[in-house]
């Protein structure tokens, strides 16, 4: 491990323990016109709150529209603040689920507590779905799926109320590698004409995996199902290699991590390149005790002191 990783290490931990630091399933076209948009509250009308701490939504619109694809699996939720937003807008984090690739939805039973803690801070929850391995290799639909959705938002940052200069990416399990791969290579938003730092922040929270040529045997067959067994399929989805391969400038990165040594070495070497990328040290954190559903269902949870503390620190320094 090298030195400048090692320091961000120990100041993460010491983060990590010392900071105290109706729904509405409106369906819309990707062109984000609403089919029945949510009615505002009265307070909308007036100055936000000093304690923002309601989310009202979400509001459910298609980022992406494909032929013979579920139209859900192209869709995403909005929860907004209560009140209207400031002029320049609100920061927005665009939440990806887990699932093993294979399953998980945009609405699971933790979103409400996501919604109310990113509310606290004034800030727009955006939590994303995308298409699942179901049944059989679906590479790389999930990563585009991710990278149309971060353009979409860019794209209606007005309509949202967002800032589109103070946007993070956050992500667990298969969700923190498609959001980590889509900030390794550069493709993905090039599709769309942008670029990898069109986003502020990244946060990934126990990926299954930043290299699966790794042959990691306890996702094995999920890793198979997804992604099929071709080494230069495996290599390209992995995004430690992509990074090295590629390089940066990539997003300010904050990397959670738990678990047996294996597993906490595989995100300290994709730390590694993401520091190596530039232009800024990626920050470690290893969350040591906690399951890897604790870094799901915890994230923005009253008093939780396991993850959200090291993440609010990480995206009041990178949103600001």
């Amino acid at each position: 491990m090298s030195r400048t990783i090692r320091g961000l290490v120990a100041l993460a931990v010491v983060a990590l323990v010392a900071t105290g630091c109706q729904r509405a399933a409106d369906r819309s076209g990707a062109d984000g016109s609403a089919t029945a948009p949510a009615t505002p509250s009265a307070a909308a009308h007036g100055a936000p709150s000093a304690a923002a701490t309601e989310a009202t939504g979400p509001v459910t619109y298609r980022y992406s529209e494909v032929p013979d694809v579920n139209p859900d699996l192209l869709s995403l939720d909005v929860y907004t603040p209560a009140g209207a937003a400031p002029a320049q807008g609100r920061a927005a984090l665009v939440w990806v689920h887990g699932g093993a690739w294979q399953t998980g939805d945009k609405a699971n039973d933790t979103l409400t507590t996501k919604a109310a803690w990113a509310a606290a801070d004034d800030r727009v929850l955006v939590s994303v779905n995308y298409r699942l391995a179901t049944d059989g290799p679906v590479w790389p639909e999930p990563a585009q799926d991710v990278a149309a959705a971060l353009d979409w938002v860019l794209a209606h940052a007005d309509q949202l109320g967002v800032d589109p200069t103070r946007i993070a990416l956050l992500g667990h399990s298969a969700g923190a590698h498609l959001a980590a791969e889509v900030m390794a290579d550069p493709t993905y938003l090039a599709a769309h004409s942008r670029q990898r730092t069109d986003i502020g922040c990244l946060v990934t929270l126990d990926a299954a995996s930043y290299d699966l040529t790794d042959h990691d045997p306890t996702i094995a067959r999920m890793v198979a199902k997804t992604f099929g067994d071709d080494p230069a399929t495996l290599a390209q989805a992995s995004p430690t290699l992509r990074l090295q391969a590629v390089g940066g400038p990539v997003p300010s990165t904050l990397v959670v991590t738990r678990g047996a040594a294996d597993r906490v070495a595989g995100a300290t070497r994709y730390a590694e390149a993401v520091t190596a990328a530039g232009p800024d040290p990626a920050q470690l954190v290893d969350a040591a005790g906690a399951s890897h559903q604790d870094l799901n269902e915890l994230l923005g949870a009253p008093g939780d002191q396991v993850v959200t503390p090291s993440v609010e620190a990480f995206l009041a320094g990178c949103l600001g």
